[in-house]
């Protein structure tokens, strides 16, 4: 799914399309991220997710690769 949240038709005003996406995929993935990511729009959901250790970068040796090349 393209959430076009990256859109640039968008950036004067987002917000009634963020609405549109909490309230019809709160959490989506977005093929059209370059190798693609989450999107996760509802504030609490976000904060769920940060305090889950199961959801942290550590868990996975790329990020960590990744992190240490930079």
């Amino acid at each position: 799914m393209n959430t076009g949240v990256f859109d640039p038709a968008l950036q004067d005003d987002p917000f009634p399309h963020l609405r549109q996406l909490r309230e019809e995929h709160p959490v989506v993935w977005d093929d059209s991220v370059p190798g693609g990511a989450w999107i996760i729009s509802r504030h609490a959901d976000v904060l769920r997710g940060l305090k889950d250790p199961r959801l942290s970068a550590s868990r996975m040796p790329i990020f960590r690769m990744v992190l240490r090349d930079t």
